[in-house]
């Protein structure tokens, strides 16, 4: 079954309409409905590690709490392949961030929050570990001193047909699409779609 590349899916995912409906639908956590997405904006990845650097199946983002100063991160990862070691990979990207995080805000006394996320688009089931624990050999004997990191999985083929059609919007739709039909099937849906969203011209208009 064909589907989006790591490029496609930072495309459309940079749109704060379709990040919206990514996080409203399918991340059910208490900060998301205190986010003001009209604000929100991607982060220019320069700061990042060299090895990160030219990763076309990322994205950060940065998200404003409605009512406070507090931004809260987060790390958008796009997989099509299932990586055993995925976890440790994501806890070193969120490490790197607040090392430079730390290097370009002075004074600073706390971190901001980051929500890692990864988002499998891939035909095999996803069955790295999501903890860093998992990943540790007799990781038990550390008691507390032991490293504790989880990142948030959303893997498509894992999302029942049922529920993808009750959300009924963009973002649901590239997922039926790709998980229970054929890309194919992208177009005429998304368009219909587009008609009753807004904030949809970044996603369709050619980048210049």
């Amino acid at each position: 079954m064909p589907q989006l590349h790591g490029k496609g899916y930072k495309r459309l995912f940079s749109n704060r309409t379709i990040l919206r409906q990514l996080l409203e639908t399918f991340v059910r956590e208490d900060w998301v409905k205190e986010v003001d997405f009209e604000k929100g904006e991607a982060i220019d990845k320069t700061f990042i590690d060299e090895r990160y650097r030219t990763k076309e199946s990322d994205l950060i983002y940065k998200l404003p709490l409605r009512d406070s100063n507090t931004y809260i991160y987060f790390i958008l990862e796009f997989q099509s392949t299932a990586p055993r070691f995925m976890a440790l990979r994501v806890l070193n990207y969120l490490t790197d961030f607040y090392m430079d995080y730390v290097k370009t805000h002075a004074r600073l006394r706390a971190l901001p929050p980051v929500f890692p996320i990864v988002l499998y688009n891939g035909d095999n089931p996803l069955r790295a570990p999501t903890t860093l624990a998992e990943l540790v050999d007799r990781s038990d004997l550390l008691g507390p001193y032991q490293v504790t990191f989880e990142y948030f999985k959303i893997a498509e083929n894992e999302l029942d047909r049922e529920t993808l059609l009750t959300a009924s919007n963009i973002v649901s739709t590239l997922f039926l699409a790709e998980a229970h039909y054929d890309l194919s099937l992208l177009k005429t849906a998304l368009l219909d779609i587009f008609d009753y969203e807004s904030d949809i011209q970044a996603v369709i208009r050619r980048p210049t």
